[in-house]
């Protein structure tokens, strides 16, 4: 596996933390439930157990800190410990046209993206670490093969009513006509500059569907090989929904 977490920080200290926050693992189901995502359910799970001292310093190396119901947040990456998964703000970008991208930061290609976010692309990055993830090649060809695939990922659209869908519903495969199929998202991780930097915070990626540059998550499909194969799928975006949470949960 390649150092995705930067020469900064050690990557056995975020293993060792990513130990403490995937063991509060408390919902097992692939799709989140209001429970997880909700900040005051109906009826609590018990809290996620507290960090050591030492899990509490990694996490402030890395720029983190404990929210008072246990969650963590890494600028505005919030880490759901009972959901085992994680959250951030967007909002819609283009709602017709083709897409190449599925997530964009602020620096990003926001002309061609589903969704855009003032997310720092690296946090996303040290929270999939954080749960757990590994990251790995994009594609899953031989079992032999030197890297395997990396951690598959499915990502969610929370809208503001508390509907809860797979991001998969608002892309249009334009070979097919129909809604993408619910292949998660592979984390392959970002690549990092001489002089430290993500560098797909540099080039504004958190997740592609074409499979170009550096990012956090890539389309895990053959379909990933062309910029052209998915589009809006314009039907299915609400028309008065702007402002949305996007939710990450590795398998």
């Amino acid at each position: 596996m390649r150092d995705r977490v930067s020469s900064n920080i050690p990557l056995c200290a975020v293993i060792l933390l990513s130990a403490a926050v995937s063991c509060a693992r408390m919902s097992d189901d692939t799709f989140p439930s209001k429970a997880d995502v909700a900040d005051t359910p109906a009826k609590p799970p018990p809290p996620p157990p507290p960090l050591t001292s030492s899990e509490l310093k990694v996490l402030r190396i890395i720029g983190g800190k404990i929210l008072p119901n246990g969650d963590i947040a890494i600028g505005k990456v919030r880490i759901l410990r009972r959901g085992r998964m994680l959250s951030f703000p967007a909002e819609t970008s283009i709602t017709t046209g083709d897409l190449e991208v599925l997530i964009c930061s602020e620096r990003g290609r926001a002309y061609e993206s589903l969704l855009k976010s003032s997310v720092n692309p690296y946090n996303v990055q040290l929270g999939i670490l954080l749960l757990g993830g590994v990251n790995g090649a994009r594609l899953k060809t031989l079992e032999s093969q030197s890297t395997p695939q990396g951690t598959l990922v499915d990502v969610f659209v929370l809208l503001p009513d508390g509907k809860v869908i797979p991001i998969e519903k608002w892309l249009r495969n334009k070979r097919t006509g129909k809604m993408k199929k619910r292949e998660g998202w592979v984390f392959v991780g970002s690549s990092f500059a001489g002089d430290k930097s993500c560098l797909a915070t540099k080039e504004g990626n958190v997740a592609n569907t074409w499979s170009f540059g550096n990012t956090i998550l890539d389309n895990p499909a053959h379909t990933g090989d062309y910029d052209d194969y998915f589009e809006a799928y314009t039907k299915n975006i609400p028309k008065d929904v702007e402002k949305v949470t996007v939710l990450m949960k590795p398998r």
